[in-house]
This record gives structure tokens, sequence and C-alpha cells, in this order.
């Protein structure tokens, strides 16, 4: 294989090969989290579990996993050797990650944005919120469905589409993680000294869960 075919096939397999692996540790994050909950709260009620275990962002998370690792292996094991059908870029696959992108998009942004309503008792952060979340999902939407009409070829022609998708996805999650670290550290100033504690802890799960999933 000539230097520059290889080049451009590591260009398709890489990316691939580590938004694999990231999915596959969101995934059993996600799990794990879900395990450790119902271990520990076990007198909860069961609408209350169904709620934490947010079964439908789960499914989809899983989906995503899924579909990427049908990829991976459409790249790496059906396609060995063959260079053509490897530059041939599974579009339903790609379609169907792109469209669990978006459906786990709305699912997890509007849950935190009603979070961080309840928190602020005001509508400004949470209607930048949801702008962000629909701007990002209908552009993830409408590039899955373009993938599967013209090909994965269609991306190239349109990377201000996706740059405005991923802009948005990002932003949200800033304002997400912004503005719910920043309320509650507001609250912190008429608090008792073991809930105190406790509102640092939720700061720094809000930093940690909110910004490093959104740059994979």
């Amino acid at each position: 294989m000539p230097i520059s075919d290889a080049t451009d096939v590591s260009y398709l397999i890489g990316p691939v090969e580590i938004g694999t692996l990231v999915s596959a540790i969101l995934l059993g994050c996600a799990i794990l989290q879900g395990y450790f909950y119902h271990c520990n709260c076990q007198n909860d009620s069961c609408k209350r579990k169904a709620f934490v275990s947010h079964l439908f962002s789960l499914l989809a998370d899983f989906l995503h996993f899924v579909f990427c690792s049908a990829m991976l292996w459409r790249l790496t094991i059906s396609a060995f050797g063959n260079l053509q059908q490897v530059k041939a870029f599974p579009t339903s696959a790609l379609s169907g990650t792109a469209t669990m992108t978006a459906v786990m998009n709305i699912l997890t942004q509007s849950y935190y944005a009603l979070r961080l309503w309840k928190l602020s008792t005001r509508f400004i952060l949470p209607f930048m919120v949801a702008i962000s979340t629909i701007i990002s999902t209908i552009v993830t939407l409408c590039c899955a469905g373009q993938i599967v009409v013209h090909g994965a070829g269609w991306l190239d022609s349109h990377r201000w589409l996706i740059i405005l998708g991923l802009s948005s996805e990002i932003w949200g999650s800033v304002l997400i993680t912004a503005g719910t670290a920043w309320f509650l550290h507001k609250s912190k100033s008429w608090a008792l000294r073991n809930t105190v504690r406790k509102i640092d802890k939720l700061i720094v799960w809000t930093i940690e869960i909110g910004l490093p999933p959104r740059y994979f």
C-alpha cells in the first residue's frame, strides 16, 4: 500500500477506534453509576429509580456504542486489505451514530436544563441551553439524513454545519456546567457546614460530568 493511501486510511480508522473506545468507557461509567445507585438506594421508590437510571438515555448510549463498533468492524475486519471498501465509509452505521448522538444530547441536556431552572428559578439560562440543544440536535439529524442519501462525502462540503452543531453542543454544556456550579456556590452562603461539604462535592461532580464527555 502506498504511503499516501495508508495515511488516508489512518485518518479514517484512527478517529473511529478512539471514538469507539471512549463510547465504551462512557457506557461502562453510566452502567456502573446506575448499579451503585440501585445498590445503595434500595429504599427509593420505583419512580425515582427509573428517573435516576435514565433508561432511554442509557439505551441510546448502548446503541451509540453498537453503531461505533459496527463502523470499526466494517473498516478493520470486513474490509481488511481492500482499500476501496475502507474508503467507502459505512454510511448506515455513521448515520445511526449521529442519530443516537442527537437523542442522547436532547435527553441529557434537557434534564440538566430543568435542573438548572430549579436551582436558579430563572428562565434565561435554561432558555439559552434549550436553544443550543435544539440547534445541535437539528444539525445532527440533518447530517445523519444527508449521509444516508448522499454518502459520507457530503460532510466534506458542509464542514461549517458540523462546526455549528459541535459549537452549539459545547456551548450548551458550558452553560449548564458553569450555571449549575455558580448557583450551587451561591447556595453555600446560607447552608450549614455539613451541607456546604455536600455542595462542594456536587460542584466537583458537576464539572467532572458536564465538561469532559462533550469533547469526545
